[in-house]
C-alpha cells in the first residue's frame, strides 16, 4: 500500500514541475490551455461518458 501511495506522490511531483516547466517556456500557451484547453476537455469527457453508459440503455430500453 505504502508503494502505491509513493508511486502516485512521484507522478504528482513529476506532472507538477513538467507544468511548471512548460509554464515557463511557453506562457501564452500555457494560459490558453488553462482557460480554454481544460475546460473543452473536461466537458468532452463529461460528454463521452455519459454517452458510453447512456447508449446502451437506450438501446435496451427503446
Amino acid at each position: 500500500m505504502t508503494c502505491i501511495i509513493q508511486t502516485f506522490y512521484n507522478f504528482e511531483l513529476r506532472f507538477d514541475s513538467a507544468v511548471k516547466l512548460f509554464a515557463r517556456f511557453h506562457p501564452y500557451l500555457f494560459i490558453v490551455c488553462a482557460f480554454i484547453g481544460i475546460p473543452v476537455f473536461i466537458l468532452g469527457m463529461v460528454f463521452s461518458l455519459t454517452a458510453a453508459f447512456m447508449l446502451p440503455a437506450a438501446c435496451l430500453f427503446g
